[in-house]
């Protein structure tokens, strides 16, 4: 391979790993966290503030999501492109980055045939479920009580259309 055929497959995967996270994009979802962060700065009044904060939680959530999303485009394509090329490192100021191999898996393919000496048996735990309904019911149930939580907490509901 000469180098202008090195430099044009460097182009090319170099085009392949913008082409993977140009469609991952947080551009709209960092706009939308912004607004909601300037609309509380500029609010006037206590209503305008609370909703203003309610906008931040919400825009919070789906940046949240999308850098979830664009982190794991991120790994896979910078993966595949190290794997391509044969990069072995990439070296960051804090750190280096290499190709590894996940361990194997276990695949069972018939759960029957497992030797009972290999097989897990849950613990035995309280069903909160069924003593919280007794105990709202008014029966007494030993080793448990309700306590109050009197911390509030913000519900989100959507409006439907």
């Amino acid at each position: 391979m000469g180098s202008g055929d090195v430099s044009s497959y460097a182009d090319a995967e170099a085009t392949k790993l913008r082409a993977a996270l140009t469609h991952a994009d947080l551009a709209e979802a960092v706009a939308s966290y912004r607004t909601a962060w300037a609309a509380l700065i500029e609010s006037t009044d206590l209503l305008d503030a609370l909703e203003a904060t309610g906008r931040i939680v919400l825009a919070s959530e789906t940046l949240e999501a999308k850098a979830k999303h664009v982190e794991a485009t991120a790994r896979a394509a910078l993966a595949q492109a190290m794997a391509e090329t044969g990069c072995p490192a990439v070296e960051l100021p804090h750190h280096v980055i290499h190709l590894g191999a996940r361990k194997a898996s276990v695949e069972i393919d018939d759960p029957a045939a497992i030797p009972p000496h290999l097989m897990r048996q849950p613990e035995p735990a309280p069903d909160r479920t069924a003593i919280g309904k007794l105990l709202r019911a008014g029966a007494a149930v030993p080793g448990a009580r309700l306590i109050g939580n009197l911390e509030p907490i913000c519900i989100f509901k959507a409006k439907a259309p």
